[in-house]
Formats: C-alpha cells, sequence, structure tokens
C-alpha cells in the first residue's frame, strides 16, 4: 500500500508591528514553523493586494535595484495595498510556496483585500505558480525572470 502523505499544519500566530519607514510598515508574521520578515504597503481595508517574493535567496526588495518597494509604493498610492515578503527558508520550494500562501491569508483575512496577486522573480516564479493554484483567493500571478 501507497504511504499517505504526512499533513503538516502551518499556522499564523502573531503580527509584530516593528513601526513605520517611510508609510512601510515593517512587520514580522510568527508562524509555528518560524518567523517570516514583511514590508506592507497599506491601502483602504477591502482594496486588492500583490504579495511580492524574490527569488532563491529570498529578500525583501526584489530583482532590479529595488523593484518591489517602488511598484508597491506606485500601487499603494493608487489604492492597492502590497506585500512584500522573505521566505523562512529560502530556495526550499514546499516552504516558499507556504510562506506565500500564508501572506495570502494574512491579507485576506486581517486586512479584508478580496483578491490578491502574487508576483515572484526567477526561483519566485515557480513560487507563485505553484502557491496560485492552491489557493482561491489567488486572482493573478506574475512569474518574472531576467
Amino acid at each position: 500500500m501507497p504511504a499517505t502523505p504526512e499533513r503538516v499544519e502551518f499556522v499564523l500566530e502573531s503580527v509584530t508591528h516593528h513601526g513605520f519607514a517611510d508609510e512601510v510598515e515593517e512587520l514580522t508574521l510568527h508562524t509555528n514553523a518560524g518567523d517570516l520578515p514583511a514590508r506592507l504597503h497599506a491601502a483602504p481595508p477591502g482594496a486588492p493586494a500583490v504579495v511580492w517574493v524574490g527569488g532563491a535567496g529570498g529578500g525583501l526588495d526584489g530583482p532590479a535595484w529595488g523593484m518591489y518597494p517602488r511598484l508597491a509604493t506606485q500601487l499603494a498610492a493608487v489604492g492597492i495595498a502590497s506585500l512584500r515578503l522573505h521566505y523562512r527558508h529560502p530556495n526550499e520550494l514546499e516552504d516558499c510556496v507556504m510562506d506565500t500562501l500564508l501572506a495570502v491569508e494574512y491579507l485576506v483575512q486581517q486586512h479584508g483585500c478580496p483578491a490578491v496577486a502574487l508576483v515572484g522573480h526567477s526561483f519566485g516564479g515557480a513560487v507563485v505558480i505553484t502557491a496560485g493554484a492552491l489557493s482561491d483567493d489567488v486572482t493573478a500571478v506574475v512569474a518574472m525572470s531576467s
């Protein structure tokens, strides 16, 4: 008989708000499997949102010398929230997908975002394609390469 896959529970336990820098909120999402550093570019409650994830090394700023914070700031100015996320374990696909799904859940449940787009660069492209296929809250996926 084939082995039954082990069920893993991944839970957001709490969020630490570290303050603001240039209207961007510095957060840590605390999970039962480790901490996720994040930066929230807020929009009004109920606004759509974007989750930005990096390549194999993770990080909060993305490619092109900080493209993610620049674009997130521009989107916030027109009412679209953004959450820039750093993985718990960069370059571990399954863990990075779980981190991304947790970020989507955070935006939907705690900020009322009705639709979430995912953007990932390089390895992050595989992350967002996989996460997008697993979540009904994800309405768009952008996989970038350089």
